[in-house]
């Protein structure tokens, strides 16, 4: 194994507003789901979606900034007051 830190990745998905531009649906679409902010994009392939008559497109990003991940539970695992304890967002920091 290489030296050095360990990449991470993940996975965000969202759909391209009328107008918008596939870079500017990624920036969007991650600061919305996870209030982080990228830099650098890298296309990576596409493929069709048959079920929306959609395209998936996928990219390769950097983070730009703080690390800080501000994500809200989807409202079906926030029943109950108990969504800290169902879900967990698992991240690891390079020294």
């Amino acid at each position: 194994m290489p030296a050095g830190p360990i990449p991470n990745f993940a996975l965000i998905a969202g759909f391209t507003e009328i107008g918008e531009t596939l870079e500017e649906t990624v920036h969007r679409e991650v600061m919305e789901e996870v209030g982080l902010k990228v830099k650098n994009l890298r296309y990576y392939k596409n493929q069709p979606w048959s079920f929306s008559d959609s395209l998936l497109v996928g990219f390769f990003a950097e983070l730009d900034g703080s690390p800080e991940i501000t994500a809200t539970p989807p409202s079906w695992l926030q029943q109950n007051g108990t969504a800290a304890q169902r879900c967990r967002i698992i991240r690891s920091t390079s020294a």
